[in-house]
């Protein structure tokens, strides 16, 4: 009794042992080895429009006003100037990086700048920290005026 029962379990042992051969193996964690994944491309730059504000100009005299960007939305690659009310002079832009690199007055947005009106100018999109406007009444009977500072940041 003791040698059948040895047989079949050595012949119970043995053909399980072929039926598991004909399995599929299961797949490796890394399918390619020595080959790395596909990295997908970065997302091109978004660009995000917003205002900084505005500012009044008094009767009298010249105004200066600050403007900060947000911070996350700081590379700002165009400034646009917008006359409200009233005609204005805009005497002085000046534009401070971020990077502490000095400041940069931009010539291209002084000058008259009439009711309803748009001056506008484009920056290389670093990081800017301040933009300071200087402005004052254009008319001989030196009304107040009032403009608006919007720009369009890459995210």
């Amino acid at each position: 009794m003791g040698k059948w029962f040895l047989l079949i379990l050595t012949i119970f042992t043995l053909s399980t042992g072929f039926a598991n051969d004909g399995l599929p193996m299961p797949l490796p964690d890394d399918p390619y080895p020595g080959e790395p994944y596909p990295v997908p491309p970065p997302a091109p730059p978004k660009d995000v429009p917003y205002s900084l504000g505005g500012g009044e100009t008094g009767r009298f005299g010249t105004r200066t006003f600050d403007f900060f960007p947000r911070y996350d939305l700081n590379r700002i690659k165009r400034v646009r100037l917008v006359g409200l009310r009233n005609n204005l002079e805009i005497v002085e832009v000046r534009i401070q990086y971020a990077d502490a690199s000095g400041e940069r007055r931009e010539y291209r947005l002084e000058g008259e700048l009439k009711s309803s009106g748009v001056r506008e100018t484009v920056l290389d999109g670093r990081p800017i920290y301040r933009i300071t406007v200087k402005a004052s009444p254009s008319y001989f009977w030196k009304k107040p005026g009032g403009f608006r500072v919007d720009v369009i940041a890459v995210k």
